[in-house]
């Protein structure tokens, strides 16, 4: 995949740099650069937006970089920190000519935050595999009864005729009437195989925004504090939740890097335990428990386990309502290890029920720390469970998902 930068602004460049992204730079993105781009390249920039239809068109996906500029400043050169200063973020969208559509009565596919609708075409298309893959079904079912009607007349005729030839033939016709329901029992077996891609449907809902959930899971990293550990905590503290949890545009914009004490309050700040307070933070309005999953061996979180509860604790003092941060059951785990990670966060889930009387729609998991292996493990444990799971990109932004496999898209 490709990350494509598209500017001639050399403060974008640098601001771009500063949010360590790597990126290949395109001052124009012309004919040529287009036909280059493929689907799952990622283009950012400031584009018009008939440009942005055709990198949608080809599969790739759009970012815009954009910025809160007063009328005075528009047309100006702009540094790094301008704009870091006007609120310079980086946004997902993505835009397709009406005409596209119109033609054909179909939709615009879904944008991120929005429900799965098929249109009535692709609808009906999927309606009619799931019937076509039960038919065979139907017919062996006719075929064993309109098989066994008519074995049944003819063996009580050669029994009558005669009873020893009748025997034998009476073996026959039930070993070829198993035959036939094998035969048929195979068919049917390889077409559900053949077509399983088209009537299994997987889905994934990102929602508009986070919804706030009782219980949320999260695995711990193991973080540097930069200084003492007292000195973390009072420093934490004092910066309190609401600007650690910043995006990182807002957060590192806040701070003078001149300036040798916000500076290093920038530093302590922007930990590894960043990216876990700014999921509790989304969370604020319903949190009752944080269960914490810790990582083995020596460098593993498990010894950083009491400390990141007496800062969370500190941190989410000024709240209305207490949070209870615990560790989770059993012993530290390996997050390489996919099985300890799905049988621990069962545990969790069993827990969960069992001691917050607590439903799958109470609970949300948090896959960005830990490892890929991890996020992979705790992703698919929420599949068709009427749960939701979190995850904090290099931006520092929050998005919440909610996956589903389902029968066809109207079952």
């Amino acid at each position: 995949m490709r990350r494509i930068l598209v500017t001639r602004h050399p403060g974008a460049i640098d601001w771009m740099r500063q949010q360590e992204q790597e990126f290949e730079l395109i001052e124009h993105l012309d004919a040529s650069a287009l036909g280059l781009l493929k689907p799952g390249d990622e283009v950012t920039g400031m584009l018009p937006v008939n440009l942005v239809a055709e990198v949608c068109r080809r599969g790739a996906q759009y970012r815009h970089l954009v910025l809160e500029t007063p009328p005075e400043l528009r047309g100006t050169s702009l540094s790094a920190a301008d704009m870091s200063a006007l609120k310079a973020r980086i946004e997902p969208y993505r835009a397709y000519p009406v005409r596209q559509f119109a033609a054909s009565g179909h939709q615009p596919p879904p944008t991120p935050g929005s429900s799965y609708h098929a249109h009535p075409g692709r609808a009906w298309r999927q309606f009619g595999q799931v019937l076509l893959a039960f038919l065979p079904f139907t017919l062996m079912a006719y075929m064993i009864d309109a098989s066994y009607d008519h074995f049944s007349w003819l063996s009580e005729y050669l029994l009558a005729s005669d009873a020893r030839v009748g025997g034998h033939a009476t073996v026959f016709i039930h070993l070829s009437l198993g035959l036939v329901c094998l035969s048929f029992g195979a068919l049917a077996a390889y077409v559900l195989w053949s077509m399983r891609q088209q009537i299994l449907a997987f889905h994934v809902y990102r929602m508009a925004e986070v919804k706030p959930k009782r219980i949320l899971v999260q695995a711990l990293s193991r973080t540097d504090f930069g200084v003492p550990f007292p000195e973390f905590a009072r420093i934490m503290e004092q910066e309190g939740i609401d600007v650690v949890a910043r995006n990182k545009a807002e957060f590192e914009g806040q701070y003078d890097v001149n300036d040798p004490t916000q500076a290093q309050i920038r530093k302590v700040c922007g930990n590894r335990w960043q990216q876990n307070f700014r999921i509790i933070q989304r969370h604020r309005d319903q949190l009752e428990v944080i269960i914490v999953i810790v990582s083995e061996g020596e460098k593993g979180s498990a010894h950083q386990f009491e400390q990141f509860r007496e800062v969370t604790t500190r941190l989410l003092t000024p709240w209305e309502r207490p949070v209870e941060v615990v560790q989770a059951p059993g012993e530290p785990i390996d997050f390489e290890n996919h099985d300890q990670v799905r049988r621990q966060l069962r545990e969790i889930l069993s827990l969960c029920k069992r001691n917050y009387n607590a439903g799958n729609s109470d609970i949300a998991i948090d896959i960005t720390s830990g490892t890929k292996i991890f996020s992979v493990a705790a992703a698919t444990i929420t599949l068709n469970k009427d749960m939701t799971y979190t995850y904090v990109n290099n931006d520092g932004r929050v998005s919440s998902y909610d996956d589903s496999v389902t029968l066809g898209d109207v079952i």
